[in-house]
């Protein structure tokens, strides 16, 4: 079966504190920061702020609560 989008093989996160900055306004407000590494060999970092990874979380168990309610929706089944 042919793969047009890379899959996901691996992510590693970190939740990162500045606990001093030269901008006062971002003191002691954590980070969280991820690596995914993909089936095509590349790896993607990336960083964003604690209310955006708890949206992330929600959002993909929202759809993986959806997709496991679609494949158990009777017009999926196989009747013999």
């Amino acid at each position: 079966r042919p793969e047009f989008f890379p899959r996901l093989r691996g992510a590693r996160w970190r939740v990162d504190v500045s606990i001093s900055n030269s901008s006062l306004d971002r003191v002691m407000r954590p980070s969280v920061s991820m690596e995914w590494t993909l089936s095509d060999g590349r790896v993607e970092t990336f960083e964003m702020s604690v209310d955006q990874f708890q949206r992330l979380r929600y959002d993909t168990a929202k759809q993986l609560r959806t997709m496991q309610e679609t494949e158990r929706h009777p017009i999926w089944r196989i009747v013999d």
